[in-house]
Parts: C-alpha cells; structure tokens; sequence
C-alpha cells in the first residue's frame, strides 16, 4: 500500500458524521477531572478532538467521546478518570501469553502476558502506559501496512511511512463509537460483517460488459506474477515495477499537482488507480478481514465478485477523506493478493476492474551461470548480466522466522527450496522453467537446509525445530530418495541418519557422495559431525571447545572449511584436512587461514579448489548493519585480498559456476541487494574495481544461488 494510501484511511477519522454531529467539536475545560486528565496524557496528539460533550452513560458515570477513545469519570482510578475499555471489545479475547523479550526498550505485562517495545513502547510510556492504555492484549502485528499492538483501552499502530514523531497513533475506536450512535447504517456494520460468499457477478453489470483491448482500451500485463487488466488507451501507465504494481491513470503523471495533508487534488473526472501486488504471506480472505476490522475506514459497500475465468474477488467502496470516496477490488491470482484502487472520479472502475485477470507468468529456462534468490516470500531468478529476472516459485516463511534454505540439483534442472503453507515448513521440488512444483518431504516436523547428493538421487535436509525454535530441542539429519518420494506415499524413502536427542543442521554432501557433514551439539557445544548416506560411521570431526559452523566441502572432497567462532565472539576461517583429522589427535590437519581480530566467516570454495572466499568484518552476529567486505584467500592461508573494500556490509559469497565471478549481499545502496564482482579485476585493481549491482527493487534480496 502506498504512503498516500494510508494518510487518506488516516484522515477518513477527520470526518464528520452524516447526522447529528456537532458542527464544531467541543473544547476540553481545564477546571472537570476528564479534561485535565486528556490535557496530562497527551491531549489531542494522543486522543484527538472531543467528539461529545460531557453526558451521563448508561451505567450512570460521566463521560467524553474524544476521537480515539472513551474517558469517563471514574473515582476508584487514581487519578479519577479511565478510558473505557474499547480495545478489548475490538479484539474479543486476548492472545495466549507470550515470553518475556529481553529487550532494553520494552516492558512485560503479566497480566495477559505480553511484551510492549520499541516505539510503541516509547509513545505507551509517555503518555502513561497501563493506567491510560490498559495492559497489552497482544504482541505487536501487521495490520494493514504498518504494525499494531492491541490494549484493554486503546489499540496503538506504528507506521514508518509517517514522520517520526507521528509514526505511533491511536486508532480512532472513540469516533466509531460516535459515528455508530448518530447514523447506525449498514456501512457502520460492515466492520464487523463476516466475510461474503462469493456466488455470481452482480447483474446489473454482466460479464459481457468488461470492456476489452480492442474497444479502445490498452492491457497492462504483468508476466513476472501473471496478471493483464485492460484500461482506456487515453490513460497513462507509471511506476510500472513488473511484481510489484503499477499506476494507470487518466491524467500526465508529470502535471504539477498540490498536495493537502496527504491527498493529491483532482479535477472533476480525472481518476487515478494503483495496482498492488501484496506478499504472497496474504490471502484474499485476511485481506479482506483486515479492511472491514480496520477501525478507521468507513465502508461504504462490500461485494462478493467474480472475475473472468470464475477468479473470485472482493469489491469495497470507502471514504477516503479529502479524496472522497475510493474503490477498492482484492482478487487473488497464482496465489497472490493483487489489489486495484482507485480514487477521484469512480465512474471508470468497474469496467476496468472486471478484466483483471490472470496470464501465464513467463518463464524461460534459465541458462548455466543463472541466480536464483530469494526477495519478498519468493524465489527469483536473474541472469549474470542482468536480464531475465523471472519469479520462480512462492517461498512463503514461517511466521517471525526467515528464509532457511534451497538448492540447486547437480545439473542444474531442478531447484529444491522450502516453502511454509499453515505453519508447516517442507521441502518442495520446482523444474528450473517453473514446472513440477512438488511436495518433497510432506512431514508433519519443520524441515529446512535441503542439500543434493552429487547425483542427484537424493535430498537431505534438517527436520525438527531446536535451532530456530528453543522450545523444540530436538532436530534431525533425514535423507530422502527424490524419486521414491516423488511417486510413494508420505515419507517413502526417508533415512535418518542421526536420530539423537540433540540438534543436528546444515548437512552438506561431499562431492564425491560418500559422507556428509553437518553441525550438531550433542557433545555440548557447537561441532562439525561427518556420517556415510546410510547413518553409519557418525564422526566428530573437529572436537574443540569452540563453536564450529558452515562446512563447506573442497572440490575434491578431502577438505572442509568452516569457520570457528571462540567464546570472546571473534571468529576465523578454518580449513581441515578429513584424512588427517580422522586419523590423527584432536587438531589434526587444522590450519586457520584468517588468525584476524575481524569476524570471518561463511567459506565458500572456488569450483577448481584454488581459492576460499568469505566474507570478513565486525558483523558475524548482525552482517546486515556492520562493514564486511568479501575476501579471497588460497587453502594454504597465502595470497589473502580484499576484493570489495567498501564501507558498506559485503557477506553471503558464492562462487559462479566458471570461478570468475562471486555474486554477494551488500547494503551499499540502503537495502540487501546482490551484486558482483569479477575476481581477476578486483586483484589487479583498487576501490570498486570489477563490481556491479544486480538487483535494484526496495525489497531486501538473500541467498544468492548460482545455478550450475
């Protein structure tokens, strides 16, 4: 949703009823308890304008209807005034308890059992926490674009598309009150109206009159998600970013507009649309939920559609503030919620809106040297030279969790990659042209960290929790015959290799196929473990007090590197000789390449076994934020240079398939975008020598994967 999307849902709380609401809202008087209560606790900043004036309720107190809450006189209260509860009446029942955060901005209530941080935290402290607001109901979500954190009293949003000092608001839940008692109407039940069956497009309106491209009308296609909707050819197309949206509009996007308090002004007639694509975590249902309980829109309307080919939608019509009205149409095409928009002059939007529809998403076959990455709850693809980005497939995370993992086979047809559908984390199979999506592992445990044997026959992967889940200590090392699984019922040709009561992750096969090895620490602390395809020969292979991790194997199978992190946090690129160390005392065959004070980490071999890659600075525990750069070194520890010498945060290497080339992750430009750098310039030359930025969107882009 766009910035300005959202200010005009914020000053739709700026309108006055249809009936009965006073023509100018009262002034607090500073001498009454109410008043001088609103004037400590923030005034109108917090609360907003009074609504009412003092009246006597229903359970015979006195009470004020401001903007954003309820205050009534209460004796009891140390203070004498309280906010009726409106935020528990929103929500119904709070959520189950939540742990304790150990966070220094942030504060636990017992009471139900949740944690209040960060900026909302900040503007709860303020303008004074529980006796105002209430204890947390919930932890903080997303709603609607921007976070919100539900209390006995009030329901407090955090939106950083505002300026700082505004980014935390109270929802108006006082004016819906008030807009309730002076016109009960059905749009003011809407709110709370379950969501509406879809049967059959309107008739007023049949199918047949969707106006089509050949009837003087253009079609915008998206073939990254898959999508057309046609629109008049007199309209303009702008801000097109295929898999993410566009603007159509009836007017240059280049006339001079003003702007008042968030909302651009129209002429009579003119009308502009946004098409949105949202993350593929949403559904049509929740999205449709979350505007009707969005307490500060005022609906209008609320359909039930059907688009062409029976694709089902829903049609709001809202007001929007200084804009006047708006539509809004949600409708979900290859699993992700395309929203269309439209503000100013309404007349055109159900014709456009009926021939939103979906296409073939296109998708070539990827060349040898090919990306895939991973960027807004999918995997991507992007050729070397930037060209053919392509959506692949739909990665959606576990909640509060991250990306955890994907793989391309050894011959590159093939791309397994964890998915999350209701909370159930398994390992999907996808062809490289975007076919044969499959459930690989289909287990009722979360699976992550799929890695190909070197034939391609077979999977493994961590199945279990413990890594990324405290609560659930055990995880296990699970190796899966692709074909076997493909063709049988759930966990046909399933081995697990580990089977202890400990956590065991990352497996990594050996190029030659006859081991694998993976991190466990079911010695105590963190070590790298190898054991053979079938579970037997189960090894420590390191045996250090230290905490050991990222294997990586040479290509010839007779080395790993990892790097090694030592209680006072500093970490150093090692590699270690199998042989060696299987036969010999602990230590055996050891050699630190790196021995830095920096923080080096995530080795990654050069395909002839030439070099080691890694990436090299403060930010082993947060590279996001710090300055690392990608450094090359030869097995031996000679031959150490930097190959990307900025002041940014450079980490994630991985090598091209040729040598000759290390895609990476750097901030440089403000978000997670990947780049690359040529190996042989970057020796011979200085400063940015040989790099380029591949990606360039506002999303954050991880876990670069060349694609043999």
């Amino acid at each position: 949703m766009r910035p300005w999307l959202m200010l005009i849902l914020l000053l739709s709380a700026c309108r006055p009823a249809a009936t009965g609401a006073p023509t100018a809202p009262p002034s607090p008087n500073p001498a009454d308890p109410i008043s001088r209560f609103y004037e400590q606790h923030g005034g109108a900043r917090v609360f907003g304008p009074a609504l009412s004036e003092h009246r006597a309720a229903l359970d015979g107190v006195v009470e004020q209807i401001f903007a954003n809450a309820i205050l009534y006189e209460n004796p009891a209260a140390p203070e004498g005034v309280t906010l009726r509860p409106l935020g528990l009446q929103t929500l119904g029942q709070p959520d189950p308890p939540a742990p304790e955060l150990d966070a220094a901005e942030a504060f636990y209530s017992t009471r139900y059992g949740h944690n209040v941080v960060y900026g909302i935290y900040t503007f709860y402290k303020t303008y004074g926490g529980e006796a105002v607001f209430g204890a947390p109901l919930t932890e903080v979500r997303a709603e609607t674009g921007r976070l919100a954190q539900y209390f006995e009293n009030a329901i407090i949003t955090w939106d950083t598309r505002l300026p700082a000092n505004q980014a935390a608001q109270l929802v108006a839940l006082g004016q819906q009150v008030w807009r309730a008692e002076q016109s009960p109407s059905p749009s003011a039940l809407a709110l709370n109206s379950p969501t509406p069956a879809v049967s059959h497009l309107p008739t007023d309106t049949p199918a047949s009159a969707a106006p089509t491209a050949s009837t003087g009308y253009k079609t915008y296609k998206d073939e990254v998600i898959g999508f057309a909707i046609d629109y008049p050819e007199t309209w303009v197309v702008w801000d097109s970013a295929p898999g993410f949206g566009a603007i159509l509009q009836s007017f240059p996007p280049d006339d001079a507009r003003a702007f008042l308090s968030g909302g651009e002004v129209f002429l009579p007639g003119e009308t502009k649309c946004d098409l949105h694509v949202y993350p593929e975590a949403t559904t049509l249902v929740n999205e449709a939920n979350a505007i009707r309980a969005n307490q500060e829109i005022t609906i209008l309307s609320d359909q039930a559609w059907q688009l062409e080919g029976e694709t089902p939608a829903v049609r709001f019509q809202l007001y929007g503030g200084r804009m006047g009205e708006t539509a809004w149409l949600f409708t979900e095409i290859h699993r992700r919620v395309i929203a269309f928009e439209c503000y100013g002059s309404l007349s055109p939007f159900d014709g456009i809106a009926r021939t939103l529809r979906p296409i073939a998403p296109a998708m070539a076959q990827p060349a040898a040297g090919t990306l895939a990455f991973f960027r807004d709850n999918a995997i991507w693809l992007i050729n070397a030279d930037g060209t053919g980005e392509a959506r692949l497939a739909d990665s959606p995370v576990p909640e509060g969790g991250g990306f955890f993992g994907m793989a391309w086979s050894p011959d590159g047809s093939r791309l397994a990659f964890i998915m999350t559908r209701d909370g159930q984390s398994d390992v999907y199979l996808i062809n490289a042209d975007g076919s044969g999506l499959a459930n690989l592992t289909n287990t009722p445990a979360q699976d992550f960290w799929p890695a190909w044997s070197p034939d391609g026959a077979h999977l493994a992967f961590t199945s279990g929790g413990g890594f990324f889940d405290p609560g659930f200590e055990n995880s296990e090392i699970n190796v899966v015959t692709v074909a076997n699984a493909l063709q049988g019922t759930d966990g046909a040709g399933l081995t697990n290799l580990t089977n202890a009561p400990s956590q065991d992750f990352f497996p990594a096969w050996s190029p030659d196929g006859s081991r694998l090895a993976f991190i466990s620490n079911r010695d105590g602390n963190t070590e790298i473990y190898l054991v053979n395809p079938d579970g037997s020969g189960l090894t420590n292979l390191t045996r250090d007090p230290a905490d050991d991790f990222g294997p990586a194997w040479s290509p010839d199978s007779r080395r790993l590197a990892f790097h090694r992190s030592q209680a006072n946090g500093n970490a150093d690129v090692y590699v270690v000789n199998v042989a060696d160390a299987l036969q010999g005392a602990d230590g055996s065959g050891l050699t630190n390449l790196t021995n830095s004070p920096a923080n080096d980490f995530s080795p990654a071999w050069s395909p002839n076994g030439a070099r080691l890659a890694f990436a090299s600075g403060a930010g082993l525990t947060n590279p996001g934020l710090d300055v690392n750069d990608i450094y090359v070194v030869n097995p031996d520890g000679t031959g150490l240079a930097n190959l990307t010498n900025d002041p940014a945060s450079d980490f994630a290497p991985t090598w091209s398939p040729d040598g000759k080339q290390i895609a990476f992750l750097s901030n440089r430009d403000g978000n997670h975008e990947i780049y690359l750098v040529t190996v042989a310039d970057a020796l011979q030359g200085t400063g940015s020598s040989g790099q380029r930025r591949l990606t360039n969107t506002p999303a954050h882009e991880s876990h670069p994967l060349w694609r043999s």
